[in-house]
């Protein structure tokens, strides 16, 4: 078994196992299918297997996108505003001179 498909395997089975014996919460457990999907979907381009990949890259999104709004990434928000207030806009206009 190829190094990254046992990685995925784990990963996944630490999440199933986690969420079903209530010590990781649910966003936690999406968060770890979604990385587990990401090994599985490596794997395959190395494989050279371009539709299980596809298939892993679509469900890596979707378990992704489900952690970011399940509340998984709200630490990663507060550090994104965080960097956003450092940079204060300023306008420029183009000379009129020209």
């Amino acid at each position: 078994m190829p190094v990254l498909s046992a990685i995925g395997l784990g990963l996944a089975a630490v999440a199933i196992a986690g969420v079903f014996t209530l010590r990781l919460c649910l966003h936690h457990g999406e968060g770890l299918m979604a990385l587990s999907f990401a090994c599985y979907g490596v794997q395959d381009v190395r494989d050279g297997h371009a539709f299980f990949a596809m298939v892993n890259a679509a469900a890596s999104a979707v378990y992704a996108w489900r952690w970011w709004h399940g509340g998984g990434g709200d630490n990663t928000r507060r550090r994104l505003r965080q960097l956003r207030r450092r940079f204060q806009p300023v306008r420029r206009t183009a000379p009129t001179t020209a």
